[in-house]
């Protein structure tokens, strides 16, 4: 497979990742669950297209704090 395929299946990753988790904040109706989960999008190692994308779903996938 091709470099491009493989990051744009990561990056598709991602945007579903991000997707679940704001509709399971959302859900909570919770204003401090909403806190944390825009806190963990600002904390995001994101590099414009620098950006690593295994090391975005790493850090998705870590447990709310």
């Amino acid at each position: 497979m091709s470099t491009s395929f493989n990051s744009n299946m990561c990056y598709a990753a991602v945007i579903d990742k991000l997707a679940t988790q704001a509709q399971a904040a959302a859900a909570t109706q919770d204003p401090a669950a909403m806190a944390r989960y825009a806190g963990k999008l600002r904390s995001l190692p994101l590099h414009g297209y620098e950006s690593d994308c295994d090391a975005i779903l790493a850090e998705l996938a870590q447990p709310d704090s």
